[in-house]
């Protein structure tokens, strides 16, 4: 809750964020878009029509969301070398010294992760689990069209610098757009109390920006992100697992159509068996599993070419 940035103001945020969302979302081609999971979860994935979204700073490597806070706090400190407005100086101080001790545990977004990379060693390494997992392939234009209503973003993630470049610079000058007409609407008593609040508000905004900005190292993932901020009406609905360093939160998102019946099954095209023993006797399993919940038999399941490898 805001004293002094008002509801307009934050929809005008929330614009200029949605704005680049949309805008990222065309730069890629349509192709089917795959989740990598475990047995386990491919399992609850079919018998919910589900899919849980991980807060940020529980992903595999949590490091990576810092990468976005890095980018920025860099673009801040560059325009403070071309001598800025005095009060816009004040404030860019007030955003890199918050910038400077990120939180991302304690961030409100959620994500669901998705590749473009069908049957990839490393996305089974990462993301099968013991068990070899499992790649779901999701026909994305039916994805797109069920995330609409769920008040998240199905938006690729963002390697290549140039084009950071060009939203860093964006961000820049509609910092300074915003804070500049909160002045002028005298929208707080005093300055220091209009930076007070104005840049944790604005930066907790651009958080919906930060999980879409990764290290070029990273762009073989070729990955997709749906992004969902979390309301305080879903804490009743969030779950929780354990994993060996850390214990992680998470969402579950369905992606039915607002006045659907409970359960609809997910948009799924295909699974691929991972790399594993009994990969033949998982494929028979995996097709009557979606059997049980109505999915077509226009669903294959096919098996990984990626040979089996026993641990040494």
């Amino acid at each position: 809750m805001t004293k002094y940035v008002l509801p307009e103001d934050q929809d005008e945020y929330g614009d200029f964020c949605f704005h680049h969302l949309k805008r990222l979302a065309t730069v890629r081609k349509f192709s089917p878009l795959i989740h990598y999971t475990s047995g386990a979860n491919l399992i609850n994935i079919v018998n919910s029509g589900e899919l849980w979204a991980t807060q940020i700073g529980c992903l595999n490597d949590a490091k990576e969301i810092l990468h976005s806070v890095e980018l920025l706090k860099h673009a801040i400190e560059e325009h403070e070398k071309t001598g800025p407005d005095e009060k816009f100086a004040i404030l860019l101080a007030k955003m890199r010294a918050l910038l400077s001790e990120p939180n991302p545990e304690n961030a409100g977004m959620f994500v669901v992760c998705f590749s473009e990379r069908r049957d990839d060693l490393s996305q089974w390494r990462a993301y099968g689990g013991p068990d070899g997992g499992y790649a779901i392939e999701f026909e994305i234009e039916k994805l797109l069209e069920a995330t609409k209503n769920k008040g998240g973003y199905l938006v690729p993630v963002t390697y290549d610098m140039d084009a950071k470049t060009i939203l860093l610079a964006d961000i820049i000058k509609w910092t300074e757009i915003f804070f500049l007409r909160g002045i002028e609407k005298n929208r707080a008593p005093t300055l220091e109390d209009w930076i007070d609040e104005f840049a944790p508000c604005w930066l907790d905004h651009l958080s919906w920006l930060a999980p879409l900005l990764k290290h070029p190292a990273f762009k073989d993932e070729v990955e997709w992100r749906f992004i969902y901020s979390l309301k305080s009406e879903d804490f009743e609905n969030l779950r929780f697992t354990e994993r060996k360093s850390m214990m992680t939160r998470h969402i579950p998102v369905n992606f039915s159509a607002p006045n659907a019946k409970k359960y609809t099954p997910l948009p799924i095209s295909s699974v691929v068996v991972g790399p594993k023993v009994q990969q033949r006797l998982s494929q028979v399993a995996v097709g009557d599993l979606l059997k049980s919940k109505g999915y077509a038999d226009t669903v294959s399941v096919t098996l990984s070419d990626i040979p089996f490898r026993t641990a040494h």
